[in-house]
Protein backbone atom coordinates (compact mmCIF):
# COMPACT_ATOMS: atom_id res chain seq x y z
CA UNK A 1 0.00 0.00 0.00
CA UNK A 2 2.95 2.63 0.79
CA UNK A 3 4.77 1.70 -2.51
CA UNK A 4 1.46 2.46 -4.36
CA UNK A 5 0.70 5.83 -2.62
CA UNK A 6 4.37 7.11 -3.39
CA UNK A 7 3.98 5.47 -6.89
CA UNK A 8 1.10 7.18 -7.56
CA UNK A 9 2.36 10.43 -5.83
CA UNK A 10 5.38 10.23 -8.42
CA UNK A 11 3.25 9.47 -11.17
CA UNK A 12 0.68 12.71 -10.76
CA UNK A 13 4.51 14.56 -10.05
CA UNK A 14 5.29 13.23 -13.49
CA UNK A 15 2.73 14.63 -14.99
CA UNK A 16 2.41 17.91 -13.95
CA UNK A 17 6.06 18.61 -15.13
CA UNK A 18 4.77 17.24 -18.40
CA UNK A 19 1.72 19.26 -18.68
CA UNK A 20 3.66 22.25 -17.41
CA UNK A 21 6.95 21.32 -20.15
CA UNK A 22 4.27 21.13 -22.73
CA UNK A 23 2.31 24.48 -21.49
CA UNK A 24 6.09 26.07 -21.85
CA UNK A 25 6.60 24.53 -25.30
CA UNK A 26 3.17 26.01 -26.70
CA UNK A 27 3.87 29.14 -25.96
CA UNK A 28 7.15 29.24 -27.04
CA UNK A 29 5.71 27.82 -30.64
CA UNK A 30 3.13 30.62 -30.64
CA UNK A 31 5.74 33.34 -29.66
CA UNK A 32 7.71 32.24 -32.72
CA UNK A 33 4.58 31.98 -34.82
CA UNK A 34 3.19 35.32 -33.92
CA UNK A 35 6.82 36.61 -35.02
CA UNK A 36 6.48 34.83 -38.45
CA UNK A 37 3.21 35.93 -38.91
CA UNK A 38 4.16 39.75 -37.76
CA UNK A 39 6.96 39.56 -40.70
CA UNK A 40 4.46 38.10 -43.29
CA UNK A 41 2.10 40.89 -42.80
CA UNK A 42 4.93 43.20 -42.92
CA UNK A 43 6.10 41.95 -46.18
CA UNK A 44 2.76 42.10 -47.49
CA UNK A 45 1.97 45.03 -46.66
CA UNK A 46 4.81 46.41 -48.62
CA UNK A 47 4.06 44.59 -51.28
CA UNK A 48 0.34 45.92 -51.52
CA UNK A 49 1.80 49.21 -51.19
CA UNK A 50 4.31 48.96 -54.15
CA UNK A 51 1.48 47.51 -56.11
CA UNK A 52 -0.98 50.22 -55.12
CA UNK A 53 1.46 52.64 -56.11
CA UNK A 54 2.85 51.03 -59.68
CA UNK A 55 -1.26 50.91 -60.41
CA UNK A 56 -1.87 54.45 -59.65
CA UNK A 57 1.24 55.21 -61.44
CA UNK A 58 0.05 53.54 -64.52
CA UNK A 59 -3.31 55.30 -64.38
CA UNK A 60 -1.85 58.06 -64.31
CA UNK A 61 0.68 57.43 -67.28
CA UNK A 62 -2.75 56.11 -69.50
CA UNK A 63 -4.67 59.63 -68.59
CA UNK A 64 -1.93 61.74 -69.89
CA UNK A 65 -1.23 59.45 -72.64
CA UNK A 66 -4.68 60.06 -73.79
CA UNK A 67 -4.78 63.67 -73.40
CA UNK A 68 -1.50 64.06 -75.43
CA UNK A 69 -3.27 61.81 -78.23
CA UNK A 70 -6.19 64.31 -78.23
CA UNK A 71 -3.79 67.33 -78.28
CA UNK A 72 -2.26 65.92 -81.07
CA UNK A 73 -5.18 65.10 -83.15
CA UNK A 74 -6.72 68.62 -82.52
CA UNK A 75 -3.01 69.92 -83.94
CA UNK A 76 -3.41 67.57 -86.86
CA UNK A 77 -6.59 69.36 -87.67
CA UNK A 78 -5.49 72.64 -87.20
CA UNK A 79 -2.61 71.98 -89.48
CA UNK A 80 -5.01 70.66 -91.75
CA UNK A 81 -7.31 73.08 -92.03
CA UNK A 82 -4.65 75.94 -92.00
CA UNK A 83 -3.21 74.63 -95.42
CA UNK A 84 -6.42 74.24 -97.23
CA UNK A 85 -7.02 78.14 -96.79
CA UNK A 86 -3.38 78.90 -97.78
CA UNK A 87 -4.28 77.28 -101.05
CA UNK A 88 -7.33 78.27 -101.06
CA UNK A 89 -6.52 81.90 -100.85
CA UNK A 90 -3.49 81.26 -103.18
CA UNK A 91 -5.86 80.44 -105.84
CA UNK A 92 -8.00 83.44 -105.42
CA UNK A 93 -4.99 85.55 -105.71
CA UNK A 94 -4.38 84.95 -109.01
CA UNK A 95 -8.00 84.64 -110.11
CA UNK A 96 -9.55 88.36 -108.78
CA UNK A 97 -7.62 90.98 -106.61
CA UNK A 98 -11.43 91.93 -104.61
CA UNK A 99 -11.98 87.91 -103.99
CA UNK A 100 -8.86 87.97 -102.99
CA UNK A 101 -9.10 90.39 -100.17
CA UNK A 102 -12.23 89.43 -99.08
CA UNK A 103 -11.10 86.08 -99.24
CA UNK A 104 -7.85 87.38 -96.74
CA UNK A 105 -9.87 88.92 -94.75
CA UNK A 106 -12.29 86.22 -94.08
CA UNK A 107 -10.06 83.34 -93.55
CA UNK A 108 -8.02 85.90 -90.97
CA UNK A 109 -10.96 86.43 -89.15
CA UNK A 110 -11.59 82.44 -89.31
CA UNK A 111 -7.67 82.16 -88.35
CA UNK A 112 -8.42 84.14 -85.56
CA UNK A 113 -11.22 82.12 -84.30
CA UNK A 114 -9.67 79.29 -84.80
CA UNK A 115 -6.32 79.79 -82.99
CA UNK A 116 -9.30 81.27 -79.79
CA UNK A 117 -10.53 77.49 -79.87
CA UNK A 118 -7.12 76.09 -80.20
CA UNK A 119 -5.86 77.88 -76.90
CA UNK A 120 -9.71 77.51 -75.07
CA UNK A 121 -9.10 74.03 -75.74
CA UNK A 122 -5.71 73.67 -74.26
CA UNK A 123 -5.95 75.67 -71.55
CA UNK A 124 -9.44 73.35 -70.49
CA UNK A 125 -7.38 70.06 -70.86
CA UNK A 126 -5.00 71.86 -68.56
CA UNK A 127 -7.18 72.43 -66.33
CA UNK A 128 -8.54 68.85 -66.47
CA UNK A 129 -5.08 67.51 -66.11
CA UNK A 130 -4.35 69.45 -63.04
CA UNK A 131 -7.59 68.53 -61.91
CA UNK A 132 -6.97 64.80 -61.91
CA UNK A 133 -3.34 64.94 -60.98
CA UNK A 134 -4.84 66.75 -57.62
CA UNK A 135 -7.92 64.25 -57.22
CA UNK A 136 -5.13 61.24 -57.76
CA UNK A 137 -2.88 63.03 -54.91
CA UNK A 138 -5.38 63.35 -52.40
CA UNK A 139 -7.20 59.49 -53.05
CA UNK A 140 -3.16 58.35 -52.89
CA UNK A 141 -2.44 60.32 -49.73
CA UNK A 142 -5.80 59.60 -48.12
CA UNK A 143 -5.45 55.49 -49.17
CA UNK A 144 -1.74 55.66 -47.87
CA UNK A 145 -3.32 57.31 -44.55
CA UNK A 146 -5.51 54.62 -43.81
CA UNK A 147 -3.42 51.82 -44.91
CA UNK A 148 -1.03 53.11 -42.04
CA UNK A 149 -3.38 53.47 -39.54
CA UNK A 150 -4.66 49.81 -39.99
CA UNK A 151 -0.66 48.75 -40.02
CA UNK A 152 -0.65 50.58 -36.72
CA UNK A 153 -3.63 49.13 -35.55
CA UNK A 154 -2.15 45.64 -36.39
CA UNK A 155 1.41 46.29 -35.43
CA UNK A 156 -0.29 47.07 -31.42
CA UNK A 157 -2.79 43.98 -31.91
CA UNK A 158 0.02 42.28 -31.94
CA UNK A 159 2.27 43.75 -29.46
CA UNK A 160 0.12 43.40 -27.29
CA UNK A 161 -0.63 39.45 -27.69
CA UNK A 162 3.65 39.03 -27.67
CA UNK A 163 3.60 40.63 -24.96
CA UNK A 164 0.99 38.53 -22.71
CA UNK A 165 2.37 35.84 -24.77
CA UNK A 166 5.66 36.77 -23.00
CA UNK A 167 4.07 37.26 -19.93
CA UNK A 168 3.01 33.59 -19.84
CA UNK A 169 6.32 32.21 -20.89
CA UNK A 170 8.03 33.99 -18.73
CA UNK A 171 5.78 32.75 -15.58
CA UNK A 172 6.25 28.93 -16.86
CA UNK A 173 9.45 29.16 -17.28
CA UNK A 174 10.22 30.59 -13.84
CA UNK A 175 7.95 27.80 -12.73
CA UNK A 176 9.93 25.06 -14.51
CA UNK A 177 13.07 26.54 -13.18
CA UNK A 178 11.79 25.70 -9.30
CA UNK A 179 11.20 22.20 -10.31
CA UNK A 180 14.17 21.75 -11.70
CA UNK A 181 16.17 23.03 -9.43
CA UNK A 182 14.07 20.44 -6.87
CA UNK A 183 14.74 17.72 -9.30
CA UNK A 184 18.72 17.92 -9.67
CA UNK A 185 18.98 18.26 -6.25
CA UNK A 186 17.03 15.37 -5.09
CA UNK A 187 18.57 13.53 -8.25
CA UNK A 188 22.31 14.93 -7.35
CA UNK A 189 22.18 13.65 -4.16
CA UNK A 190 24.64 10.45 -3.34
CA UNK A 191 23.04 9.16 -0.57
CA UNK A 192 19.46 8.18 -2.56
CA UNK A 193 21.00 4.25 -1.91
CA UNK A 194 20.32 4.59 2.23
CA UNK A 195 17.19 6.40 1.87
CA UNK A 196 15.85 3.87 -0.67
CA UNK A 197 16.90 1.03 1.39
CA UNK A 198 15.45 2.78 4.26
CA UNK A 199 12.44 3.53 2.12
CA UNK A 200 12.05 -0.17 1.59
CA UNK A 201 13.20 -1.29 5.23
CA UNK A 202 10.10 0.91 6.45
CA UNK A 203 7.39 -0.61 4.05
CA UNK A 204 8.65 -4.20 5.06
CA UNK A 205 8.21 -3.64 8.62
CA UNK A 206 4.44 -1.22 7.79
CA UNK A 207 3.71 -4.41 5.44
CA UNK A 208 4.39 -6.84 9.02
CA UNK A 209 2.67 -4.15 11.19
CA UNK A 210 -0.46 -4.39 8.67
CA UNK A 211 -0.45 -8.08 8.47
CA UNK A 212 -0.18 -8.63 12.27
CA UNK A 213 -3.14 -6.38 12.17
CA UNK A 214 -5.41 -8.22 9.44
CA UNK A 215 -4.27 -11.21 11.16
CA UNK A 216 -5.68 -10.14 14.91
CA UNK A 217 -8.85 -8.59 13.61
CA UNK A 218 -9.50 -11.64 11.73
CA UNK A 219 -8.73 -13.62 15.08
CA UNK A 220 -10.74 -11.57 16.70
CA UNK A 221 -13.57 -11.86 14.46
CA UNK A 222 -13.71 -15.34 14.60
CA UNK A 223 -13.66 -15.78 18.77
CA UNK A 224 -17.13 -13.24 18.40
CA UNK A 225 -18.63 -16.13 15.70
CA UNK A 226 -17.90 -19.04 17.92
CA UNK A 227 -17.87 -17.34 21.89
CA UNK A 228 -21.16 -16.79 24.01
CA UNK A 229 -19.50 -15.12 26.65
CA UNK A 230 -19.86 -11.63 26.39
CA UNK A 231 -17.38 -10.40 29.47
CA UNK A 232 -14.61 -12.99 27.96
CA UNK A 233 -14.96 -11.06 24.84
CA UNK A 234 -14.43 -7.55 25.66
CA UNK A 235 -11.56 -8.22 28.00
CA UNK A 236 -9.73 -10.02 24.97
CA UNK A 237 -10.76 -6.94 22.57
CA UNK A 238 -9.14 -4.73 25.32
CA UNK A 239 -6.37 -6.61 24.84
CA UNK A 240 -6.35 -6.21 21.54
CA UNK A 241 -6.83 -2.55 21.59
CA UNK A 242 -4.09 -1.94 24.06
CA UNK A 243 -1.67 -3.82 21.48
CA UNK A 244 -3.11 -2.01 18.22
CA UNK A 245 -2.64 1.59 19.89
CA UNK A 246 1.39 -0.17 21.04
CA UNK A 247 1.42 -0.95 17.33
CA UNK A 248 -0.12 2.41 16.43
CA UNK A 249 2.37 4.34 18.83
CA UNK A 250 5.30 2.44 17.18
CA UNK A 251 4.45 3.34 13.39
CA UNK A 252 4.03 7.00 14.83
CA UNK A 253 7.79 6.77 16.40
CA UNK A 254 9.35 4.98 13.01
CA UNK A 255 7.72 8.09 11.22
CA UNK A 256 9.12 10.25 13.10
CA UNK A 257 12.28 9.01 12.80
CA UNK A 258 12.44 9.02 9.51
CA UNK A 259 11.78 12.42 8.87
CA UNK A 260 14.45 12.90 11.36
CA UNK A 261 16.60 10.81 8.97
CA UNK A 262 15.58 12.56 5.93
CA UNK A 263 16.83 15.81 7.68
CA UNK A 264 19.78 14.36 8.45
CA UNK A 265 19.98 13.32 5.15
CA UNK A 266 19.72 16.64 3.56
CA UNK A 267 22.10 18.19 5.81
CA UNK A 268 24.66 15.69 4.97
CA UNK A 269 24.06 16.02 1.24
CA UNK A 270 24.58 20.05 1.60
CA UNK A 271 27.87 19.21 3.67
CA UNK A 272 28.83 16.92 0.87
CA UNK A 273 28.08 19.41 -2.02
CA UNK A 274 30.43 22.05 0.10
CA UNK A 275 32.75 19.43 0.49
CA UNK A 276 32.90 18.77 -3.43
CA UNK A 277 33.05 23.04 -3.89
CA UNK A 278 35.98 23.36 -1.86
CA UNK A 279 37.88 20.36 -3.41
CA UNK A 280 37.08 21.59 -6.54
CA UNK A 281 38.28 25.33 -5.89
CA UNK A 282 41.63 23.69 -4.02
CA UNK A 283 42.35 21.94 -7.39
CA UNK A 284 41.55 24.91 -9.45
CA UNK A 285 44.32 26.87 -7.16
CA UNK A 286 46.88 23.84 -7.60
CA UNK A 287 46.47 23.92 -11.23
CA UNK A 288 46.68 28.13 -11.20
CA UNK A 289 50.12 27.65 -8.76
CA UNK A 290 51.83 25.10 -11.03
CA UNK A 291 51.15 27.12 -14.25
CA UNK A 292 52.12 30.17 -12.41
CA UNK A 293 55.38 28.39 -11.27
CA UNK A 294 56.01 27.20 -14.54
CA UNK A 295 55.39 30.80 -16.34
CA UNK A 296 58.02 31.95 -13.77
CA UNK A 297 60.38 29.32 -14.22
CA UNK A 298 60.01 30.25 -18.38
CA UNK A 299 60.47 33.69 -17.36
CA UNK A 300 63.62 33.47 -15.54
CA UNK A 301 65.40 31.47 -18.17
CA UNK A 302 64.57 33.83 -20.81
CA UNK A 303 65.56 36.62 -18.32
CA UNK A 304 68.94 34.60 -17.90
CA UNK A 305 69.30 34.06 -22.17
CA UNK A 306 68.44 37.64 -22.23
CA UNK A 307 71.49 38.19 -20.16
CA UNK A 308 74.04 35.88 -21.83
CA UNK A 309 72.82 38.40 -24.97
CA UNK A 310 73.55 41.36 -23.22
CA UNK A 311 76.30 40.58 -22.33
CA UNK A 312 77.64 39.55 -25.03
CA UNK A 313 76.54 42.13 -27.46
CA UNK A 314 78.23 44.57 -24.94
CA UNK A 315 81.71 42.21 -25.19
CA UNK A 316 81.54 42.38 -29.18
CA UNK A 317 80.55 46.47 -28.79
CA UNK A 318 83.64 46.72 -26.42
CA UNK A 319 85.68 44.53 -28.80
CA UNK A 320 85.31 46.81 -31.60
CA UNK A 321 85.89 49.91 -30.13
CA UNK A 322 89.11 48.40 -28.79
CA UNK A 323 90.04 47.40 -32.60
CA UNK A 324 89.08 50.88 -34.10
CA UNK A 325 91.15 52.39 -31.52
CA UNK A 326 93.90 50.41 -32.59
CA UNK A 327 93.61 51.05 -36.35
CA UNK A 328 92.81 55.06 -35.55
CA UNK A 329 96.55 54.35 -33.84
CA UNK A 330 98.35 52.70 -36.70
CA UNK A 331 96.92 55.45 -39.13
CA UNK A 332 98.26 57.97 -36.92
CA UNK A 333 101.42 56.13 -37.32
CA UNK A 334 101.25 55.60 -41.06
CA UNK A 335 100.48 59.86 -41.01
CA UNK A 336 103.78 59.60 -39.18
CA UNK A 337 105.83 57.86 -41.37
CA UNK A 338 104.51 59.51 -44.19
CA UNK A 339 106.07 62.72 -42.83
CA UNK A 340 109.29 60.84 -42.48
CA UNK A 341 109.91 60.07 -45.94
CA UNK A 342 112.45 61.49 -48.21
CA UNK A 343 112.60 62.80 -51.30
CA UNK A 344 114.44 59.92 -52.17
CA UNK A 345 112.00 57.23 -50.60
CA UNK A 346 108.85 59.07 -52.62
CA UNK A 347 110.54 58.19 -55.60
CA UNK A 348 111.99 55.11 -54.92
CA UNK A 349 109.91 53.60 -52.39
CA UNK A 350 111.69 50.46 -52.04
CA UNK A 351 115.53 52.04 -51.10
CA UNK A 352 117.44 51.27 -47.84
CA UNK A 353 117.14 54.90 -45.74
CA UNK A 354 120.32 56.51 -44.29
CA UNK A 355 118.47 58.89 -41.85
CA UNK A 356 120.37 59.89 -38.97
CA UNK A 357 118.80 59.15 -35.54
CA UNK A 358 118.65 62.44 -34.01
CA UNK A 359 116.46 64.51 -36.25
CA UNK A 360 114.27 61.20 -36.33
CA UNK A 361 113.75 61.66 -32.42
CA UNK A 362 113.05 65.12 -32.65
CA UNK A 363 110.23 64.51 -35.22
CA UNK A 364 109.11 62.02 -32.77
CA UNK A 365 109.01 64.06 -29.71
CA UNK A 366 107.18 66.89 -31.71
CA UNK A 367 104.83 64.00 -32.90
CA UNK A 368 104.26 62.79 -29.01
CA UNK A 369 103.89 66.27 -27.99
CA UNK A 370 101.07 67.08 -30.67
CA UNK A 371 99.04 63.60 -30.43
CA UNK A 372 98.66 61.89 -26.82
CA UNK A 373 97.61 59.19 -29.00
CA UNK A 374 100.64 58.12 -30.39
CA UNK A 375 101.85 56.94 -26.54
CA UNK A 376 100.61 53.59 -27.13
CA UNK A 377 102.91 50.73 -26.34
CA UNK A 378 101.93 49.06 -30.04
CA UNK A 379 103.28 52.08 -31.62
CA UNK A 380 106.50 52.58 -29.35
CA UNK A 381 107.60 49.09 -29.96
CA UNK A 382 107.25 49.26 -33.45
CA UNK A 383 109.30 52.68 -33.30
CA UNK A 384 111.96 50.72 -30.93
CA UNK A 385 112.68 47.66 -33.65
CA UNK A 386 113.05 50.31 -36.46
CA UNK A 387 115.90 51.95 -34.53
CA UNK A 388 117.36 48.67 -33.28
CA UNK A 389 117.45 46.86 -36.88
CA UNK A 390 118.83 50.48 -39.32
CA UNK A 391 119.57 48.28 -42.38
CA UNK A 392 115.60 47.14 -42.51
CA UNK A 393 113.55 48.51 -45.35
CA UNK A 394 110.93 50.78 -43.89
CA UNK A 395 108.23 50.19 -46.88
CA UNK A 396 108.31 46.41 -46.69
CA UNK A 397 107.20 47.03 -43.31
CA UNK A 398 104.87 49.57 -44.39
CA UNK A 399 103.44 47.18 -46.78
CA UNK A 400 103.05 44.38 -44.56
CA UNK A 401 100.89 47.09 -41.80
CA UNK A 402 98.52 48.01 -45.06
CA UNK A 403 97.98 44.07 -45.11
CA UNK A 404 97.03 44.04 -41.27
CA UNK A 405 94.87 46.90 -41.45
CA UNK A 406 92.67 45.29 -44.36
CA UNK A 407 92.38 42.10 -41.96
CA UNK A 408 91.54 44.37 -39.29
CA UNK A 409 88.47 45.50 -41.79
CA UNK A 410 87.47 42.14 -42.31
CA UNK A 411 87.98 41.41 -38.20
CA UNK A 412 85.39 44.45 -37.57
CA UNK A 413 82.70 43.70 -41.18
CA UNK A 414 82.71 39.88 -39.15
CA UNK A 415 82.19 41.34 -35.82
CA UNK A 416 79.52 43.52 -36.72
CA UNK A 417 77.55 40.91 -38.24
CA UNK A 418 78.08 38.62 -35.40
CA UNK A 419 76.53 42.02 -33.32
CA UNK A 420 73.83 42.23 -35.50
CA UNK A 421 72.84 37.99 -35.22
CA UNK A 422 72.60 39.12 -31.48
CA UNK A 423 70.64 42.08 -31.72
CA UNK A 424 68.08 39.99 -33.66
CA UNK A 425 68.32 37.22 -31.04
CA UNK A 426 67.55 39.57 -28.47
CA UNK A 427 64.90 41.07 -30.29
CA UNK A 428 62.98 37.71 -30.84
CA UNK A 429 63.66 36.87 -27.22
CA UNK A 430 61.91 40.29 -26.24
CA UNK A 431 59.24 39.91 -28.63
CA UNK A 432 58.48 35.74 -26.87
CA UNK A 433 58.57 37.47 -23.40
CA UNK A 434 55.95 40.05 -24.52
CA UNK A 435 53.64 37.04 -25.71
CA UNK A 436 53.91 35.23 -22.59
CA UNK A 437 53.33 38.10 -20.37
CA UNK A 438 49.70 38.78 -22.64
CA UNK A 439 48.81 34.93 -22.12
Amino acid sequence: MFDDSIREEDSSKNEERFKKVKASLITKYLAEKLKKEQELVKYNNYILNTKYLSIKRKEKSEEILQNIDDFKKIAKNFLEFKSKIELIFEKSFKDDADLNLFVFTDSIFIKDKLIENFLRNIFLLKEDFIKRVDEIKNDFENDKAKIEQNYLEHIKTLNEQIMAIEADFYFFNQEDEKNLNKTKDSINCEHLDQIVTLKVDMGRKIRNLHGTFSETKKYIDREMNFLTKPEEIMAKNEKIELEMQKDRNKIKSLIEKCKSLEDEINLVNVDFLLKNKKIAVHDKYKQYSFLNQEFNTKKKEIHNQILKVVIESTAASEKLKSNLDKCKKILSFFDFCRKLETPEEKNTPFCKTNLEQSPIENIWSEFVESNEKAKSTFVENLFDEEFKNKDYNFYVKYAKVNIEFESLKQVKSDLERENLNLKLTLKKYISSLEINCHV
